[in-house]
């Protein structure tokens, strides 16, 4: 039986909005295609850098934050996104929604706090796109969700690698991810990307472990950059990727600088594998992403 979650009539369609941008009213009624992106989040790193990238592939870009801490390409629109009536006022007229704003274990010490109010977020985001007819929601996860301790099902990683939050910050975004497969049963594009460390281009040769410890390395010692986590964003925005999905991205070499055969038989050797060890060559595999998106870091 098709799934049908019914907008509420009070709350604004993709019809002419008063509230949203110029150019948005001037081009949603004539435009078929995915052309507008709103991005939540919009001021930190990530969000930052998607901004840029989404307005160099020619996609008209509607950034939202709770502050201005960071310039953008783009006018921002102040918002709390625990404020419903503000979610669906953003995610009017939008083809997609790139939702990033949620709170992490360093910005909130309150587990309870920081849990309920993402959720809430999440909530909020996801079901003011599907009532205004957004067809796609990207959602930035964690590597987290799997949890430390050096406790891996399987290796090479990669996006369908089960759960196991051990903090309330990888919960929420295990949440998250719950709500988007459900969002996903509504016949929108749902795409959740479990982000390993992120850093800059420049700093890549300088991040590197001496004395590492697998059990406090959350992603066996995965990182990705800025630009190449935006990247992807364009990547999947450019393709039909129909459902629910979970991405796991990373840049094939590792933040201890070594071999993947090398760091499995230091720090992994008990981990199953799923090919044979000399056959290794990354400890997450993104063939999946490259294949469905053409993306590669």
């Amino acid at each position: 039986m098709r799934c049908v979650m019914r907008r509420n009539k009070e709350q604004p369609s993709r019809s002419r909005h008063p509230d949203l941008p110029l150019e948005w009213q001037q081009n949603q009624l004539t435009t078929t295609h995915a052309t507008k992106v709103l991005v939540t989040g919009a001021t930190g790193k990530l969000g930052v850098h998607i901004c840029h990238a989404l307005i160099a592939a020619g996609y008209r870009v509607r950034a939202t934050d709770k502050s201005d801490r960071r310039q953008l390409p783009v006018n921002l629109e102040l918002a709390d996104l625990l404020d419903r009536d503000a979610c669906y006022r953003l995610a009017a007229a939008a083809d997609a929604v790139v939702h990033l704003a949620n709170y992490s274990d360093m910005a909130i010490k309150d587990a309870q706090k920081l849990f309920n109010e993402n959720v809430a977020i999440n909530m909020n985001v996801f079901q003011a796109a599907q009532e205004t007819g957004a067809g796609t929601i990207i959602f930035a996860s964690s590597i987290q969700v799997l949890g430390g301790g050096g406790c891996l099902p399987y290796l090479p990683l990669d996006g369908d690698a089960p759960a196991n939050p051990d903090n309330a910050y990888a919960l929420s975004k295990l949440v998250g991810e719950i709500m988007l497969q459900y969002f996903a049963r509504a016949h929108m594009n749902c795409i959740a990307i479990r982000f390993p460390w992120l850093i800059e281009r420049a700093k890549y040769k300088v991040h590197k472990y001496k004395n590492a410890d697998a059990t406090r390395s959350d992603g066996v010692f995965s990182y990705l950059s800025f630009r190449d986590a935006a990247n992807l964003i364009v990547a999947i925005l450019g393709t039909s990727l129909r459902g629910f999905r979970i991405y796991m991205p990373a840049h094939p070499n590792n933040r201890l600088g070594l071999a993947a055969a090398d760091v499995i038989k230091k720090y992994y050797p008990n981990v199953f594998l799923r090919r044979p060890l000399t056959e290794i060559s990354a400890l997450v595999d993104i063939s999946r992403i490259e294949t469905e998106t053409g993306w590669c870091p």
